[in-house]
């Protein structure tokens, strides 16, 4: 486990005149570390064992049955991502990699250009196009409280899609895990894991992208630790999702190019009202090179995706945020 603090850099929804905020990072090699790491927790009394709920909101499992699945995976939510697999597998994808240019200034030099009187006698490393260079996926599988079961499997399903389809030609990293509030909602904990994609963890990777019970149950367990309280991280409410990269890119900077995929934090998210031109749009942002047109602008439904709710009815949710 790799365990740093990072400040947050200075975003509008904390206000020029907030205190510096923090994020507490623990990353993780592999799902069974984070799944012995809450476990470890469950035992010492750091973290709270919480009761199996209904199917809807956390798989009916409670946080030690939630731990032991986080570890073992499932393979329940692969279906979903087939279809739109194979509607986008065909594509080529181009990322970026370090090469070394001939240039008048750099960190090394080139002797026989140099020898031969030749001005661009030195190398300046640059990034340069490549089909074959690696690219990070960074998911925070955080989810409202008002997002539902099957909206938490169409987003979990489209990001699988998106995996499979980057994987299947080029080196991926895969990291999933969570921002929630720490510190009595001035800070925020983020608990992230690596997930084997050569070959891909399959079961591993659907489970923890389409269920629940893993943010829910296994990851809210890893938040205790550090004063999770179920509200929102920064006191920003939801705001923070919008800027996954800005928080978390300082974690993340060993990573290849890199795509942050923040929280779900309301029902007519793209990612849940249209997965499939979701992830159309972030195939093409991921690929520039490759020319095609990204899809129209994402209009949100007239009408509210899934259930509303009356403020009379919905005080006790809309305070729990996660």
């Amino acid at each position: 486990m790799q365990s740093l603090t990072i400040p947050t850099p200075p975003l509008a929804i904390f206000g020029h005149a907030e205190p510096v905020r923090q994020t507490h990072v623990r990353l993780f090699d592999n799902p069974t570390e984070l799944a012995g790491y809450a476990g470890d927790l469950l035992r010492t009394g750091k973290g709270k064992e919480r009761d199996a709920s209904s199917r809807d909101w956390n798989d009916e499992k409670n946080s030690s049955q939630a731990i032991v699945t986080f570890q073992t995976g499932d393979l329940s939510g692969v279906a979903k991502s087939d279809a739109w697999l194979r509607q986008f597998e065909d594509r080529a994808l181009v990322t970026h990699r370090p090469l070394w240019v001939a240039d008048v200034a750099g960190p090394l030099p080139n002797v026989p250009a140099y020898l031969a009187g030749h001005p661009l006698a030195m190398k300046r490393r640059v990034r340069g196009g490549h089909e074959g260079a690696p690219i990070a996926i960074v998911v925070d599988i955080g989810a409202a409280s008002m997002i539902e079961r099957d909206q938490i499997e169409r987003r979990g399903a489209a990001i699988l899609a998106l995996l499979r389809v980057l994987s299947a030609r080029r080196p991926v990293e895969l990291w999933a895990g969570a921002i929630l509030d720490a510190d009595e909602c001035k800070n925020a904990s983020a608990h992230f894991c690596r997930l084997d994609t050569a070959p891909l963890d399959l079961a591993r990777a659907s489970y923890i992208l389409t269920n629940p019970a893993a943010i829910r149950g296994c990851l809210w367990t890893c938040a205790d630790a550090f004063g999770f309280t179920a509200y929102s991280p920064y006191g920003a409410g939801q705001a923070h999702c919008r800027y996954t990269a800005e928080l978390l890119g300082p974690a993340f900077q060993n990573t290849a190019d890199t795509i942050f995929l923040g929280r779900i934090s309301h029902q007519d998210d793209e990612s849940i009202a249209s997965p499939e031109t979701w992830l159309e749009r972030k195939l093409c942002e991921a690929l520039p090179e490759d020319g095609r047109e990204p899809p129209p602008p994402f209009v949100k439904p007239a009408k509210p995706i899934g259930p509303t709710y009356t403020p009379a009815a919905s005080r006790h949710r809309r305070r729990r945020r996660y």
